[in-house]
């Protein structure tokens, strides 16, 4: 999963994609306010084996400020990507696309992935 030069919606401050991701964990990384509903969705099912992560979505996650995450993960017009613990993107499922671009769907997606590992 690639790193990229972020900055806390709230503060201003810098932050790494990869301190979102630093622990024993998935990581929902939502992109745009529409994502917002997925993240919620899939967090409430998967509270301790899932963090979530909003980028572009408001104050209460990161500010791409200069476009690399979305550029990064192909996310220009939104959507989520699930991020492993080690790493590496489990599922990507962009916010044009199909069934899958519905921030419900989305949401659902993530959840049957994590259900399937026994998470």
């Amino acid at each position: 999963a690639p790193d990229a030069p972020c900055r806390d919606a709230a503060t201003g401050r810098p932050v790494r994609l990869f301190e979102r991701f630093a622990g024993p964990w998935h990581t929902l990384l939502g992109f745009g306010p529409d994502s917002a509903e997925a993240l919620a969705r899939a967090g409430e099912e998967y509270a301790g084996p899932l963090r979530t992560c909003l980028i572009d979505g408001g104050l209460d996650g990161l500010d791409d400020h200069e476009g690399h995450a979305r550029a990064a993960y192909g996310m220009e017009s939104g959507g989520v990507v699930l991020v492993r613990p080690d790493d590496y993107v489990a599922l990507r499922l962009p916010g044009d696309t199909g069934e899958a671009g519905n921030a419900g769907e989305q949401g659902a997606v993530v959840a049957d992935y994590l259900r399937r590992l026994g998470r």
